[in-house]
């Protein structure tokens, strides 16, 4: 059953990224809102499954991910704030648990086992190259970002681009995440206290 149910999910998940909308040069812009939809696998356990992303991100100035269920449920949510990104704040729901500190390789293994600096997704989304000293980075025949390896965490990420449908994915030994992009906008959402979040005092920090 729960094999049926991932194998839905994986359909869902190649259908909504045939449908997208979004059309605007994202490399082109410094701030923007995406909904996308992630397929995660776990390398060791065979294990998948799919949740969908609302972000809204300023370039190396602010950063927001929600992550939901298929059926819209909130599993957790991901600030970081400057100085350039490096005030990292996320909150597990349904653990009831919650990270506040510093943005570094370490920060999100509690709940993905890539040692990838969330600071990096910010610059994934906005289609831009990554730190030289510590990334290689290759661009397509368009002169566009095509994919970026840093040899020493194991980590590839490539975006790829058909028409106005556009994915990156990161690729580690534990795991792998694909994105599909389904909406990008050049503008954040207009919510007040976007990038601010503050975990509910019942939650219990994250020790590490």
């Amino acid at each position: 059953m729960k094999c049926f149910f991932f194998v839905l999910l994986a359909l869902s998940f190649s259908l909504q990224g045939c449908q997208t909308t979004q059309k605007k040069d994202i490399s082109l812009s410094d701030e923007g809102y995406w909904h996308a939809q992630a397929l995660i696998k776990d390398i060791a356990t065979h294990k998948s499954a799919v949740v969908g992303l609302d972000v809204n991100a300023k370039l190396n100035e602010s950063f927001r991910m929600d992550v939901t269920s298929p059926l819209g449920q909130p599993i957790a949510s991901l600030v970081m704030t400057s100085p350039k990104l490096s005030q990292l704040t996320y909150i597990l729901f349904d653990e009831k648990k919650y990270y506040r500190g510093e943005a570094n390789e370490k920060s999100l293994l509690p709940i993905l086992p890539i040692p990838l600096n969330p600071q990096i997704l910010n610059l994934v989304f906005f289609e831009k190259h990554l730190d030289s000293s510590q990334w290689k980075c290759r661009n397509d025949s368009h002169g566009k970002v095509n994919d970026c390896q840093n040899q020493t965490l194991g980590v590839l990420i490539k975006w790829k681009r058909r028409g106005s449908r556009k994915s990156f994915e990161i690729y580690h030994e534990k795991s792998q995440v694909q994105i599909k992009v389904t909406n990008f906008q050049p503008k954040v959402e207009d919510q007040e206290n976007l990038f601010q979040l503050n975990p509910p005092k019942s939650f219990l920090p994250i020790m590490r």
